[in-house]
C-alpha cells in the first residue's frame, strides 16, 4: 500500500509540475500595431503641439535606422515648437531591439544639442522619456506625462488582448 501511496504522491508530483510548465508558458503578448498605438498615444494623450505623422523616409533619416532594421514603424513629431514625439518601432527580429533603444538613446541626445540652445525649457522633457519595449517593439515617447503614457500603453496592450464577443 506504501508503494501505491508513493505511486500517487509522485503522479501528483508530476502533474502539479506539469501544470507550471503550462502556466510559464503563456502566450507571450503580440507586438502592437505600430500605427495603430503610435495614432493611439497622439490621441489619448495631451500634447502641447500637434504631431503629426513622419513617413518612412523621413522617420528613418531623423531616427537614423535601417530600411531592413523594422518589420513595421510609425513616428509624429512635433511642428519643431517642442521636443514632444512618439514612435513605435517593431524591429524584424528580438535582437534588433537593443539596437532601437540606442538609437532613440542617440534622438533624444540630438534633440537635446538641439533645444538646448533654442527652446531650452524642452530639455527636461528629454532627460528621461518614456521608453517600453513589448515583444519586438520599442515604444518611445517625449512627453510631459509619462505615467500617463503608460497608462494609455497599457489600454492599448489590454484591448489587444480582449477577444471578440461571439
Amino acid at each position: 500500500m506504501t508503494t501505491h501511496r508513493r505511486q500517487r504522491g509522485a503522479l501528483a508530483a508530476c502533474l502539479l509540475c506539469t501544470l507550471f510548465l503550462l502556466a510559464g508558458c503563456g502566450k507571450e503578448q503580440a507586438d502592437p500595431d505600430p500605427d495603430q498605438l503610435a495614432a493611439y498615444l497622439t490621441q489619448q494623450l495631451h500634447f502641447r503641439d500637434e504631431l503629426s505623422p513622419l513617413s518612412e523616409e523621413m522617420a528613418q533619416a531623423v531616427y537614423g535606422y535601417l530600411p531592413d532594421m523594422l518589420s513595421k514603424g510609425a513616428v509624429y513629431v512635433s511642428s519643431g515648437a517642442s521636443a514632444e514625439e512618439v514612435a513605435v518601432l517593431t524591429a524584424k527580429e528580438r535582437a534588433g531591439v537593443s539596437e532601437l533603444e540606442k538609437i532613440t538613446a542617440r534622438r533624444t541626445q540630438d534633440q537635446r544639442d538641439a533645444f538646448i540652445n533654442y527652446l531650452p525649457e524642452e530639455v527636461d522633457l528629454l532627460k528621461a522619456p518614456y521608453l517600453r519595449q513589448v515583444g519586438n517593439t520599442l515604444i518611445y515617447c517625449v512627453g510631459a506625462d509619462k505615467e500617463a503614457c503608460d497608462k494609455a500603453v497599457e489600454e492599448f496592450l489590454s484591448s489587444m488582448e480582449e477577444e471578440p464577443a461571439l
